[in-house]
């Protein structure tokens, strides 16, 4: 379980607010090719997707001879999406033809997508938690009924406790935070709890990596306080705003860029506090990570690009 920073992500997202309640992220930046600063969007994408073949098929270990690793992460891709209009994408993927420029119903379509968000969930908490995956999110996802959707990541600790997390991807920021905080008065209760307990235990059939140990932990976890204390409950909001903008031409114009982040997330983590309304807040331990972006746009589209070349390689 010793896996951390396992791709060197610390160079392309950094924290510049760490504490036991928050993390504020933000994208990295270097020089670009006309000599100014630019976020490192195309590095941030390529560190995510490493983790795909993991985050679709759980701990299995993942093949390395060119035999069979070809199949596997093929089979890795089109287990997490199937992509629509597959034509009309590979024709702006093989021109090399920008997000702004595509058909933005398109666009729309994935944007409402969750795949790309747990996925980068799921990258930050293997780089920067040093959890592990509990098990795969294809069978928690597809399991139970169609009603039972499951968290957004199941992961596990050092420290013995249950990573449970929720991700929004939105255009505004403050809308991604209520829809968290009504994830929160949503799936952290009882019944709810109960029933993803169960489904997390039989998928752990297919994941021998502590399987004992956490169907003891999940089968004798009966009462609701004795569930929150075993979990951490990491929400994760990816957003557009023109902040990251801002950011950006101060550390161009040599301005303090920090000062205008923390100022930023300050007043997002406070409106967090003011609207939440979930009943057992002082006693489960949750992280909000929060992660601006200039363009949601091209983080979606570079990450589509990479899950079609390995859906047809």
């Amino acid at each position: 379980m010793e896996i951390k920073n396992k791709y060197n992500s610390n160079k392309v997202v950094v924290i510049k607010l760490g504490q036991d309640d928050i993390d504020g992220m933000l994208l990295n930046h270097d020089l670009n090719d006309e000599g100014i600063y630019s976020y490192m969007e195309n590095e941030f994408i390529e560190s995510v997707m490493n983790y795909l073949p993991e985050y679709a098929m759980g701990q299995d270990p993942i093949p390395m001879s060119p035999v069979k690793i070809i199949p596997y992460l093929r089979e890795a891709a089109k287990s997490i999406i199937k992509i629509k209009k597959i034509e009309e994408i590979k024709y702006y993927l093989d021109k090399k033809i920008p997000c702004k420029d595509w058909d933005q119903e398109i666009l729309k379509f994935y944007n409402s997508k969750g795949i790309f968000s747990e996925l980068i969930l799921h990258f930050l908490l293997r780089e920067f938690k040093n959890t592990v995956a509990l098990i795969s999110k294809i069978y928690f996802k597809d399991s139970f009924s169609h009603e039972a959707h499951g968290f957004d990541v199941v992961h596990v600790s050092n420290d013995n406790k249950l990573w449970i997390g929720e991700t929004k991807f939105y255009n505004d920021g403050k809308r991604g935070l209520r829809a968290l905080i009504d994830d929160l008065n949503t799936h952290f209760k009882h019944d709810y709890l109960k029933e993803q307990f169960v489904i997390i235990s039989r998928a752990l059939v297919h994941n021998n990596i502590l399987r004992e140990e956490w169907v003891d932990k999940l089968n004798s976890a009966t009462r609701l306080e004795e569930k929150l204390n075993m979990i951490v409950i990491p929400l994760l909001c990816i957003y557009e705003d023109t902040v990251a903008s801002e950011i950006i031409t101060a550390i161009n114009e040599g301005a303090d860029a920090d000062a205008i982040y923390l100022k930023h997330v300050s007043e997002l983590k406070e409106y967090f506090d003011e609207k939440n309304t979930f009943i057992n807040k002082e006693r489960v331990q949750t992280l909000l990570i929060l992660l601006p972006v200039e363009s949601k746009n091209k983080i979606v589209s570079g990450m589509l690009s990479k899950i079609y070349s390995l859906q047809s390689i």
